[in-house]
This record gives structure tokens, sequence and C-alpha cells, in this order.
């Protein structure tokens, strides 16, 4: 199976994939590099914690936690408006997949709209808001390496390479977090005590022990999951050549449409914030 699959590889791939591989590995043993990286994965972690809020309506706010150390994403509110805003987006998102009126593929779509409207309405989205933030990092690894990938077909550069490595840097990171969460268990008694405020008050809460006062399930089954996604990303990330090619003017106009609805969404909460002050 694992031969068939790295059949779908050139060899410039293949190759590229393994040197940013080892490189993201080594790049944990070298402390400077490890500190620069621990910040790199978080600010990937509160973009997830905070755009998966974003798709469902809330004011959502993603920073460094510069006191305490890693970072925090302010969940403000739910107004109307960005509830609006976060429907339409989706909505147009799904349009775009819609590439030919095949009835199947508007069934497919239709299910995934309903399932977005179920869990918008239901307390199911803060799990996601919570998940999302190691979630966000194993994302941010499969596109940045899916990127690298598509343009390291037959060439291998610095340019691949790097891109690569920033890839395999989130994903052996959060690979290796649930590892630790799951064979290590002084690091899961840390985990769950939670991370400790300079300033005083109660220790924060980490994103899933959230899960697990909310669910009941333990921190082993979310440790589990998480890896599981990680591994699943990894292999559909290794088919590479099987995923569809987006040129670059398709991918410019999507980024060019997905940067006016930020800046309507940033201008909507500036005034939200003017107003109260």
């Amino acid at each position: 199976m694992i031969k068939g699959l790295l059949n779908n590889f050139t060899a410039t791939q293949k190759k590229a994939l393994i040197i940013a591989m080892m490189l993201a590995w080594l790049a944990k043993s070298i402390p400077i590099i490890s500190f620069v990286s621990y910040y790199y994965t978080i600010a990937f972690h509160e973009l997830g914690h905070a755009i998966t809020a974003w798709l469902f309506g809330y004011f959502a706010i993603p920073t460094f936690d510069v006191i305490n150390g890693g970072g925090v994403t302010y969940k403000v509110s739910r107004p109307f408006i960005l509830c609006v805003i976060a429907f339409v987006f989706i909505i147009l998102n799904l349009l775009l997949f819609k590439q030919n009126p095949k009835k199947n593929r508007t069934k497919k779509l239709l299910f995934l709209f309903v399932v977005y409207v179920a869990v918008f309405f239901s307390q199911i989205h803060s799990l996601l808001i919570s998940f999302m933030g190691a979630g966000g990092e194993v994302l941010a690894s499969f596109l940045i390496g899916w990127y690298a990938l598509n343009i390291a077909r037959y060439k291998i550069n610095i340019k691949v390479v790097f891109y690569l490595f920033l890839s395999m840097l989130l994903w052996v990171n959060v690979t290796s977090f649930s590892l630790s969460l799951i064979f290590d268990q002084q690091s899961q008694i840390d985990y769950i005590k939670g991370k400790q405020q300079v300033m005083g008050g109660g220790a924060l809460t980490n994103d899933l022990v959230k899960l697990l006062e909310a669910t009941g399930f333990s921190i082993n089954f979310y440790s589990w999951v998480l890896l599981l996604f990680s591994v699943v990303t990894l292999y559909f990330l290794i088919r590479v050549a099987q995923t569809p090619h987006i040129s670059k003017v398709k991918l410019f106009n999507y980024l060019r449409t997905l940067v006016a609805i930020f800046r309507y969404y940033a201008r909507v909460m500036w005034l939200k914030l003017t107003r109260k002050s």
C-alpha cells in the first residue's frame, strides 16, 4: 500500500519531502529554532481557533500571550451581522465547489450546508472551535505542503524545501504534542493542570481539557483523535499527485475574495468597538 502510495510522487517530490521531514525533526533539537518554531506553531494554532470562530459568527481576536506564554484567542461576542456574514461566506464557498451542475455534487453540497447549519445552532460548534487550535496546525501543514509539492513535481530548489520545511515543522510539532500526551503521564498531568498565570488568578484551561469537561471523553481519547487526524492529513498530502492543481489565477482570485470579506468583517468589528467606547 505504502509503495503504491509513494508511486504517486515524482522522484523530486520524494527527495524534497524526505529532506523537509528530516530538517523538521532536527530543528526540535536546536534551542533557538525550537523556540521560533513554537511561536510559529502558536500563530497557526490561534488562527485555527479564530477562523473557526469567525465561520460560526463570533467576534474573535487571536493574540500571543506575552505574559503567560503561548497564545490565546478572545471570543468576545456573536453579533447577528457576523452570523449573516458567516452564512454568506459558507454558501459562496460551496457554490465555488459546484463547478458542474451534477445532481450528485449538488446533493453533497446541500448535505454539507445542512451539517453546517446543524453545527451552527448547536453547542458542537464550541467544541469544534476548541479542537481547531491543534486542528488548525494540521490543516495549515497540509495546505503549505500541498502548495510546495505542486511546484516541486520536477524541480527541487530552496523555495520548495523551505515551504515543505514550514509544513513539516507544524506537522512534527502537533504530532509530537499528541504523542507526549498519550505516552508521557507527566506531560498529560501538567497539561490537565493548565497554564499558570504569572499575574495571579486561576490556571488557564487548555483546549483538550475543555473538550474533556464538555463531553466526558478522556484526554487520551482526544490525543488519539488528534494523532489520527495528523496521520490521515499526511496520507492525503503524499497523494498530492492525485489532488487537483489550482492555477495561480484562480488562487489569486479566491484569495482576493477572502481579503475583501475579511476587510468587511474587520470594518464591522471596528465599528462595533468604537460604538462601545
